[in-house]
């Protein structure tokens, strides 16, 4: 039964840091690298059927009462019958990834245990790249509106795509802030 599966940045492993020898330069590229790496950790427990709910409700009140790690409870799925299991994704800091996966093998006994790693600068520079085009594009139509002042069919046609434009911008930016917010050690 799968009873934890989290997400989380950064890592407090040593093979992820840079060491003390590297130059700034150098210790200031492997950390920016590092920031746009998204860790997905996972564990399966095996708990008796009979204390399947308890322990569910353990870890989800685990996370829910840790502001301090700022864990968010993603899904979690609870399921009876023949075959009972339980689901639990989530995000929280790095650094407690650890404890938590210690606190809930300590439920039952720990089955499995997976990470895996993502690196998802390529879509973060996409982004920024298309908030930008996006931005220069608005202004290009803020200085039309400008001279268009007096031709109201003109005016309402950029109007009509400068509102088009600033919603791009905002899901742009929204989805970029979430991408940042994953990486900020949620």
């Amino acid at each position: 039964m799968a009873i934890l599966g989290g997400c989380s940045r950064g890592s407090a492993s040593h093979a992820f840091m840079a060491p003390a020898m590297v130059a700034p330069k150098q210790r200031a590229l492997a950390a920016a690298e590092r920031s746009t790496l998204s860790r997905e950790h996972s564990a399966t427990i095996d708990v008796p059927e009979s204390e399947l709910e308890t322990q569910f409700r353990r870890v989800v009140d685990r996370c829910t009462a840790n502001s301090d790690h700022h864990c968010t409870i993603l899904q979690s799925d609870l399921s009876t019958g023949q075959l009972p299991s339980g689901l639990i994704k989530l995000r929280i800091d790095p650094g407690a990834v650890e404890d938590l996966v210690t606190f809930v093998a300590g439920l039952g006994k720990l089955e499995h245990r997976s990470t895996s790693v993502e690196d998802l600068a390529d879509s973060i520079q996409d982004t920024q790249t298309r908030i930008e085009m996006l931005t220069n594009y608005r202004k290009q139509l803020l200085a039309l509106q400008a001279k268009a002042a007096t031709n109201v069919d003109a005016a309402i046609k950029i109007a009509s795509e400068l509102s088009t434009v600033q919603g791009g911008v905002s899901n742009e930016a929204r989805h970029d802030g979430c991408r940042h917010s994953e990486f900020g050690g949620r």
